[in-house]
C-alpha cells in the first residue's frame, strides 16, 4: 500500500512529495454556494434552493481560524501534531454549539408542479443555476431544462430549450458560457427523439430565444454512459473538460475548441472509492475515500492519500459510508489548500447543515480540521447538491 503523502506512478513508490499550495499563509476567500434540498418525506425530489456564503472576513472567529491554521502548519512532526490536534479537538468543533443562523429559501418549487426533477442534473454558470432532465416515472425521462438567476431569485424558475435526448443523472458542467451534458443513467432513445451521448448549449443565446442544443462527438467507449463525473479544468489543461467514469475508473479529456477526445490513464481502483463527488482545482482532483482525502495530479499522473486527523470527522465519514443517502457528504473548495465538508445531521439534527473547514496539506501528509459551524433550516431536509456560484 502506498505511503500517505507520497507520489505514486504506475503503482511504484517515488520519493517525491506532491507539490501543493500549502504554506503558512492563510488564503483569502469569499465563496457563495447554492444548496439544493429535498423534503424529508420526499428525499430524492428537489424542492428548495438556499444561498450559503462562507468567507474569512477579519472578525474574531476568522482570526482564530487563521491563527490555528498557521500553528498546525508549523508542527511538522506527525506524532506531535496528532497530540496537539487531540488536545484542541473540542475547540475546533465549538462552532457547532454556537448560536445557529437560520437559512431562508431563495427559490421554492410549488408542490404539484410537474417539473420532473427526480434525477435532474444541476450546474451553474455565473449566477444562473440550471436543472436538466429527470425521471418522470413509468420508465419515462425528461428533456426539460429549468433555470433561475440566483441574483434575482424573485423571478423564479424559467423554462429553457429542451435537450435533444431525454436523460436523468447526467454529468453536467458549465464552461465559457456553454452548458455541457454527458451520458445518462436513464433515458436515451425514445420514440420521438434520437439518442445522443452528449450535447451542449450556448446559454448566452437563451435570453434571445434562439438557443438550441447541439450533439457532441461520441467519446471513447471506455467511458460508458452511466455514473459519470465531469468538471472544467484549469492551468495547463484550461479549455478542457475531464469526464470520469466512477464505475470503470476511466478518464478522458474533451477539448471544447477542437471538439475532440483524449484518453487518460485510469485511477487506481483501490483509491477510486468516491464517497464524495470529486472536486477539481486547476489540474488536480480531490475526493474522500474512507477516512482519507485522495489527491490526484492529472499532469504528473500521481496519487496521494492523506489521512484526516480528526476523530469526529472520521466517525462521520464511517457513518456516511453505511448511510450515504442521509448524510450526503459534499466536499467543496474554498481557496488554496482550504476545503469545506458539508454534511447533514441525524434525527432532530436533520434541520441543520454542518460545514467543516479543513486544510488538505500534501506537504504535511495529512488533513486537519480548522473549525466547524452549522446553519439551520425551518424544517427537516435532505441535502442533494451544492453548487459554487
Amino acid at each position: 500500500m502506498e505511503e500517505p503523502g507520497r507520489l505514486t506512478r504506475k503503482r511504484k513508490k517515488e520519493g517525491v512529495i506532491v507539490k501543493c499550495e500549502t504554506s503558512l499563509e492563510y488564503p483569502a476567500y469569499e465563496k457563495t454556494f447554492c444548496l439544493c434540498v429535498a423534503e424529508e418525506k420526499d428525499p430524492n425530489n428537489p424542492r428548495e434552493w438556499y444561498m450559503l456564503k462562507i468567507s474569512n472576513k477579519k472578525d474574531k472567529e476568522e482570526e482564530a481560524e487563521e491563527k490555528e491554521a498557521k500553528k498546525v502548519s508549523k508542527i511538522t512532526d506527525a506524532e506531535l501534531r496528532a497530540a496537539y490536534l487531540t488536545f484542541h479537538h473540542d475547540d475546533c468543533h465549538q462552532g457547532e454549539l454556537d448560536r445557529v443562523p437560520m437559512l431562508a429559501p431563495v427559490v421554492k418549487l410549488k408542490l404539484g408542479k410537474s417539473f420532473r426533477i427526480y434525477g435532474a442534473s444541476c450546474a451553474s454558470i455565473g449566477s444562473i443555476v440550471y436543472g436538466i432532465g429527470g425521471y418522470c416515472g413509468k420508465d419515462k425521462y425528461s428533456r426539460n431544462v429549468r433555470y433561475f438567476d440566483s441574483s434575482r431569485p424573485e423571478e423564479g424558475l424559467k423554462a429553457g430549450p429542451r435537450t435533444i435526448c431525454a436523460r436523468s443523472c447526467a454529468a453536467v458542467v458549465g464552461l465559457n458560457g456553454n452548458l455541457y451534458v454527458f451520458g445518462f443513467n436513464g433515458g436515451g432513445a425514445c420514440h420521438y427523439v434520437p439518442s445522443v451521448w452528449g450535447e451542449f448549449l450556448d446559454t448566452r443565446l437563451v435570453g434571445e430565444g434562439n438557443a438550441e442544443w447541439n450533439a457532441l462527438p461520441d467519446p471513447p467507449s471506455i467511458l460508458g454512459y452511466k455514473h459519470l463525473f465531469a468538471a472544467a479544468l484549469g492551468g495547463d489543461l484550461s479549455g478542457k473538460i475531464l469526464v470520469l467514469s466512477k464505475c470503470a475508473y476511466a478518464m478522458c479529456l474533451y477539448n471544447v475548441t477542437e471538439m475532440s477526445w483524449e484518453c487518460l490513464n485510469g485511477i487506481n481502483e483501490y483509491y477510486a472509492l468516491f464517497m464524495t463527488t470529486p472536486v477539481v482545482v486547476g489540474t488536480t482532483l480531490y475526493w474522500i475515500s474512507g477516512p482519507n482525502v485522495c489527491v490526484y495530479d492529472l499532469l504528473q499522473k500521481a496519487l496521494v492519500s492523506l489521512p484526516i486527523e480528526d476523530s469526529k470527522i472520521r466517525s462521520l465519514i464511517n457513518a456516511s459510508n453505511h448511510n450515504p443517502f442521509e448524510m450526503r457528504l459534499i466536499l467543496v473548495h474554498l481557496a488554496g489548500d482550504l476545503f469545506c465538508l458539508l454534511w447533514m445531521g441525524e434525527g432532530e439534527d436533520r434541520e441543520s447543515v454542518h460545514y467543516t473547514k479543513i486544510r488538505v496539506s500534501t506537504q504535511l501528509g495529512a488533513v486537519f480540521v480548522l473549525a466547524c459551524h452549522r446553519y439551520c433550516f425551518n424544517h427537516m431536509v435532505c441535502l442533494l447538491d451544492c453548487l459554487p456560484l
